[in-house]
């Protein structure tokens, strides 16, 4: 499920990458495609999600498990449980 939820990110920060020139210069209508209208709903969370500051601490487990939200996938305990 890691891996899925992982896949689906990097699906989504490609599809907004593609559309990004037309997004910025608003050519893009919002419903034309459920794939951009998706990633760019993502893009602020997925943005929230990569940044982290320098004196803030995660574990891998609640890496994970945000992964996992933001994918909307529950990520199995005995995959969380290799990193406790």
């Amino acid at each position: 499920v890691t891996k899925k939820a992982g896949g689906y990110i990097r699906r989504l920060m490609a599809t907004y990458a593609e559309a990004e020139d037309l997004i910025d210069v608003g050519a893009y209508k919002p419903g034309s495609n459920p794939a951009i209208d998706e990633a760019i709903a993502k893009k602020s969370a997925i943005d929230n999600f990569l940044i982290q500051a320098v004196e803030e601490r995660t574990s891998i487990k609640e890496t994970l498990q945000a992964m996992g939200n933001l994918a909307n996938m529950q990520i199995p305990d005995e995959e969380l449980g290799q990193y406790s």
